[in-house]
């Protein structure tokens, strides 16, 4: 579940694991859709705000699914 901000910032309620800052966001067909900027929200319900690589991307994802590659410490 996510929302687009009037900035353009794509926010994405977390479920499972919190990614890092800086960490690689992925759409549907594995493709890089944007960068983790920062996590928000209180630790029972955080939502990480993704930097999209490209403005125009953002509204071609609403109702799908985001993907992070988790990458070794």
């Amino acid at each position: 579940m996510f929302t687009i901000s009037k900035q353009g910032s794509i926010i994405v309620k977390l479920e499972g694991f919190v990614p890092r800052l800086g960490t690689k966001v992925y759409d549907k067909n594995l493709k890089p859709l944007g960068v983790v900027v920062d996590v928000i929200g209180n630790v029972k319900s955080p939502y990480m705000v993704v930097r999209p690589l490209e403005s125009k991307e953002s509204g071609k994802i609403v109702g799908d699914s985001l993907y992070v590659k988790d990458s070794p410490s």
